[in-house]
C-alpha cells in the first residue's frame, strides 16, 4: 500500500523530471503556485520538505491528481483487494491505460 509520504516522494520526483525536461521552470512554478522560486528549488532539491499544502497547491496549478503519481497496476492490485466486484472497472482501466486514454475520464459503464 503507498502511503501520503511515499506519495509526496513521488510528486516531488515527478516535478523534479518536468523541470530536467524543460516542460517546467523552477521560477514558473513559484509564480502558479505564488510560492518564492527559492522555496520551490529547496524543496526539488530535497532541502526542504513537502508539505501537503504545498503538495495540494502545486498538484492543483499542474492540474494534476493522485492517479499521476500512482502506475495503473499498483492502483488496479489496491482495488482489486478492496473490492472484488470491481474487478471489471480495473480490467477496463488497464486496457484504456495501454491504449493511451487517461484514467481520470473513464466512461461508466451502466
Amino acid at each position: 500500500m503507498t502511503d501520503f509520504g511515499e506519495l509526496l516522494r513521488r510528486l516531488r520526483l515527478a516535478l523534479v523530471e518536468r523541470v530536467r525536461n524543460g516542460e517546467l521552470t523552477e521560477r514558473s512554478l513559484a509564480r502558479r503556485a505564488g510560492l518564492s522560486q527559492a522555496h520551490v528549488h529547496n524543496v526539488l532539491s530535497g532541502r526542504r520538505v513537502l508539505t501537503s499544502t504545498v503538495a495540494d497547491r502545486l498538484m492543483s496549478e499542474l492540474r494534476m491528481s493522485v492517479f499521476d503519481l500512482v502506475g495503473a497496476e499498483e492502483l488496479a492490485g489496491e482495488l482489486g483487494n478492496l473490492c472484488r466486484g470491481c474487478r471489471g472497472r480495473v480490467a477496463r482501466m488497464r486496457a484504456l491505460r495501454v491504449r493511451g486514454h487517461d484514467e481520470r475520464r473513464l466512461p461508466d459503464k451502466r
